[in-house]
């Protein structure tokens, strides 16, 4: 485990690596010269790990493992197949500190995410607003621990259009289970119920001033040990590909 600068604790999975380069890779410096950091390495006598963010690992992360669907054909339009779960690889390139948490040439081995309908998960979404209170950290960016702005959404479904079962984005699964597929994320969808975090619930109650009230103890208070967000009943009418899902979020 390793206690970061952004107040967090991070388990190292591949520790031994991890422990030896983890100072160079939360370098800001050696992030933002590529050549001093290259130079850095082989001063060491290290071999420089290759950066995340190439073309390659992006399109490596973008497919899922779908199981046999639970429905098929027989709500709605009949091309719709749907789901009540699929596996996912974790979408590195928009993880903060993604090559400290699992060097790249490791990710193949890394446990996938294993997504269910009614689970909540982090979803990119640019009019997220950010967090308030005392879940504004000093010093740690406010979409951590992601690149990109998100919310908080729940899976109300998994499905895909069964037309695109024998297009080029389609290929046969190496899993064992009879009858699942793997495919393109941006030929997954998702319907999402969204949940609010205080600075949400705080814009929205401006003429309550009794709510608005409760709400600002809510996010000063000192004594929570993680973010509070409210649960809504908005339910987002066009369906998200699940290319803009960035990992499951631990409600307690």
């Amino acid at each position: 485990f390793y206690l970061h600068r952004e107040k967090d604790i991070l388990q190292l999975y591949y520790h031994v690596e991890q422990m030896i380069t983890r100072g160079l890779e939360c370098s800001e410096v050696l992030s933002n010269n590529a050549r001093l950091r290259k130079a850095t390495y082989k001063y060491l006598g290290m071999a420089c790990p290759t950066r995340s963010d190439d073309d390659y690992a992006v399109k490596k992360q973008s497919w899922a493992e779908l199981p046999p669907p639970c429905i098929s054909g027989t709500i709605g339009d009949p091309n719709v197949a749907y789901y009540s779960s699929c596996t996912l690889s974790h979408p590195w390139s928009q993880i903060k500190h993604n090559d400290l948490l699992c060097p790249k040439e490791k990710r193949d081995e890394f446990p996938k995410w294993n997504l269910c309908v009614r689970d909540v998960v982090a979803i990119h979404c640019d009019d997220s607003p950010s967090v308030v209170g005392v879940d504004k950290l000093e010093g740690r960016d406010k979409w951590y621990p992601y690149e990109v702005k998100w919310s908080h959404a729940q899976i109300i479904s998994i499905f895909r259009y069964v037309k695109d079962q024998d297009s080029a984005q389609t290929k046969c699964s190496p899993s064992h289970h009879e009858g699942s597929i793997s495919l393109h994320m941006s030929r997954i969808y998702c319907h999402i119920r969204w949940f609010y975090r205080i600075s949400d619930a705080i814009e929205c109650s401006s003429t309550n001033q009794k709510r608005l009230e409760r709400l600002k103890q809510i996010a000063d208070d000192e004594n929570r040990i993680a973010e509070e967000i409210f649960e809504s009943g908005y339910v987002e009418s066009d369906p998200k590909e699940l290319t803009s899902l960035l990992g499951p979020v631990h409600i307690d």
